[in-house]
């Protein structure tokens, strides 16, 4: 049986692929294959890109690398209200204090010429929390639950001061080295932690004002006056350091504990400085009667018009205390509970202070009267003393006045060492810090340089990642529209040798007729 004859195949072919093939479709495996096809050539653009970019930044923000950072932090009390540990005004730019600055110069060899250029390129950006930020820039914290205006406290709690600090240094118009800078700026932070405690630690002044008189520039009462008024004022500085101490502090280094300090100034003023004392006022020892008298007249005239001074105020505070009219403060606050309560803590405070202004006053009192009487009396021994054996008493004397100088200045070393361990480990010790030290190493210009940009990088290597997806689309939408265009062409081709060749057959078929 013969085949059936297909008289024009191309228009069945055709036929078929309008019926199947006729659809633009772009398969996944396509443009899986297109993604392969050109992902070498899209790694070798974005390593080539990204380092172009890179070095683009390293070239145009070179003048930025020529600054290098450090951070730094305080946590003693008192920072987070901007105080410093003495109660006042915290000022973060004592860092970078002149004498701290010709401290680093001088122990890095540098020229002290320097100095004021150092300072000015040397800036401090301070560090606030997010936390902090929230609450400061929250308009919860203003207004209470119900709309009203909150107290001042409760709005001055809005405020912050930073604990955490960047210290930053340009040095590009210093003249410094990449690591001399950074030698420097970390010296600074460094003197700058001595400078801390001096400053807040141990009181320097009082123990150079203490080590500063010489006892020999004086009589010998005069002198024995001048010692008991040291001896006063150191006792009065280490009640007060003690008076912060709940740890029973003793020092490591010393191995003395303030009691002990307190116990060594009374046995010196007991065992020595009395016996000196005593001995000078019952002997009348004295370099120059009459230049004793005399000093002895300017302190009875001096103490006297203390005296008066203290009964004219006594009496003055006697007279308000008992006419003090109880005003009230009114506040306005949410019921009327609260405007009690806060009027009756007015009146409190405002009595407190009265009665702590006359206790302070009758204590001096209780005082300036004695010593009027004592130097009443060795103005008395004066006038009737007569000078035997004044060598010997002045030889005497003066070996007593040796030794007792020589155990004062010792104790005046103790009590430094002691208070500054003290200041050291339990009140300051961690006070200031230095978290992160300066580098400019080669890494740390790269990182830098890598810092400032990724963010142009990344969006770089973005765009050309979707350029490499789009073109590997576009190719294989482009391959696609090849696929049918040619299948196409080959049906027309077919077709039209169809109708030839039809037509060749009729023509045939005619000349046979013929």
């Amino acid at each position: 049986m013969e085949g059936k004859v297909i008289s024009n195949p191309g228009a069945v072919l055709k036929k078929k692929l309008k019926k199947n093939d006729n659809q633009f479709n772009v398969s996944v495996s396509g443009i899986l294959k297109n993604l392969k096809r050109f992902c070498a050539l899209w790694i070798a653009v974005t390593v080539a890109v990204s380092l172009l970019a890179f070095a683009a930044t390293a070239v145009l923000k070179h003048d930025n690398y020529e600054k290098i950072t450090s951070l730094v932090s305080f946590t003693f009390d008192g920072v987070e209200k901007g105080l410093d540990p003495n109660g006042n005004k915290f000022y973060v730019n004592s860092i970078k204090s002149p004498e701290i600055i010709d401290q680093t110069l001088e122990i890095l060899n540098l020229p002290a010429e320097k100095r004021d250029v150092i300072r000015r390129n040397i800036t401090f950006e301070g560090i606030i929390p997010q936390d902090a930020i929230n609450r400061i820039t929250s308009y919860s914290n203003v207004f209470e639950g119900n709309g009203k205006v909150a107290s001042s406290e409760q709005i001055s709690d809005t405020s912050y001061y930073p604990t955490q600090y960047r210290v930053h240094f340009d040095y590009a118009q210093t003249g410094l080295s990449a690591s001399e800078a950074a030698d420097f700026l970390n010296q600074m932070l460094e003197c700058y932690n001595q400078f801390f405690f001096d400053t807040y630690g141990y009181n320097q002044s009082l123990g150079n004002s203490l080590n500063a008189f010489d006892y020999q520039d004086y009589d010998y009462a005069e002198a024995v006056d001048v010692f008991d008024s040291a001896f006063n004022k150191l006792s009065t500085y280490i009640a007060q350091v003690s008076a912060t101490d709940t740890t029973r502090f003793r020092s490591a280094e010393t191995e003395l504990s303030f009691a002990d300090l307190t116990s060594t100034i009374s046995d010196l003023k007991t065992l020595n400085l009395d016996k000196i004392s005593s001995y000078v006022t019952m002997h009348t020892v004295t370099k120059d009667k009459e230049v004793l008298l005399t000093y002895y007249m300017y302190k009875i005239e001096e103490l006297q018009r203390n005296l008066n001074f203290y009964n004219e105020t006594l009496a003055a505070v006697n007279d308000s205390i008992a006419n003090y009219e109880k005003n009230t403060v009114m506040v306005f606050g949410s019921n009327e509970a609260s405007e009690e309560a806060v009027s009756a803590s007015e009146v409190s405070a405002e009595y407190d202070r009265l009665f702590e202004k006359k206790q302070t006053i009758q204590n001096k009192l209780s005082t300036t009267a004695p010593e009027i009487e004592l130097y009443n009396k060795r103005v008395e021994r004066i006038n009737s003393s007569t000078q035997n054996d004044a060598a010997a008493k002045k030889a005497y004397v003066e070996e007593a006045l040796a030794e007792l100088n020589s155990k004062f200045n010792e104790l005046i070393e103790a009590v430094n060492k002691t208070t500054d361990d003290y200041y050291r480990t339990v009140v300051f010790p961690k006070a200031y810090n230095v978290l992160e030290y300066a580098n400019a190493s080669f890494w740390s210009t790269i990182k830098h340089a890598f810092n400032d940009s990724k963010m142009s990088i990344f969006i770089i290597d973005a765009c050309i990642l979707v350029a490499y997806l789009l073109t590997a689309v576009i190719f294989s939408c482009v391959q696609e529209y090849r696929r049918l265009y040619g299948t196409v062409q080959a049906a027309d081709n077919s077709s039209s040798k169809g109708k030839k060749s039809k037509k060749s057959k009729e023509k045939e078929s005619d000349k046979e007729v013929k």
